[in-house]
């Protein structure tokens, strides 16, 4: 068995379609999940014994979730995009929500936040990769296609990976 240990959740409909470490605390995790919104689990060294997965979306419009991203520099701040095409922002870990401005993304596959700077994301979506700099307000295309994933490098995030359907790997250094 290699060593697994299940760590739930186990009462949500659909599957995680995302998990997320909280980048400052370790035994925190997060599932974005398809219609079964957001979950997190605040310590992952009580489960399943005293601590339970908690609901963070339960009350937003859409519970189907495509990804999930926290903010390196500040991990109050987690974006979601969901099943309709709408970026979502919290600033106190998922206690309330707000929605970006919408933009005719696609269904996203990705988000990336900047390392430094929270207000700094990037979308991966089926309708190309798009940047915005004021926290989802405003956006720019900075890449047309269809894409199935994106990662930036840990060591400079100049350097952008974009996998692209039916072209493989395209990267970026600008």
């Amino acid at each position: 068995d290699f060593g697994w240990v299940h760590q739930g959740p186990i009462n949500i409909p659909g599957h995680s379609t995302e998990v997320v470490i909280d980048p400052g605390d370790r035994n925190r995790i997060y599932t974005a999940t398809a219609n079964g919104g957001l979950w997190v689990l605040d310590d992952v060294t009580r489960y399943p014994s005293g601590l339970a997965w908690r609901p963070l979306t339960d009350f937003n419009e859409n519970l189907n979730l495509q990804c999930l991203a926290i903010a390196p520099s500040n991990n109050l701040i987690l974006y979601y995009a969901d099943g309709a095409s709408r970026l979502f922002r919290s600033e106190d870990r998922g206690v309330t929500w707000a929605r970006t401005r919408d933009a005719a993304f696609g269904l996203a596959n990705r988000i990336i936040v900047h390392p430094t700077n929270a207000d700094t994301v990037y979308l991966a979506t089926e309708g190309g990769f798009f940047r915005s700099t004021t926290a989802g307000r405003d956006w720019d295309t900075i890449f047309t296609g269809a894409l199935t994933d994106a990662v930036m490098d840990h060591q400079d995030s100049q350097i952008i990976y974009l996998g692209v359907r039916d072209v493989g790997i395209v990267k970026t250094t600008t």
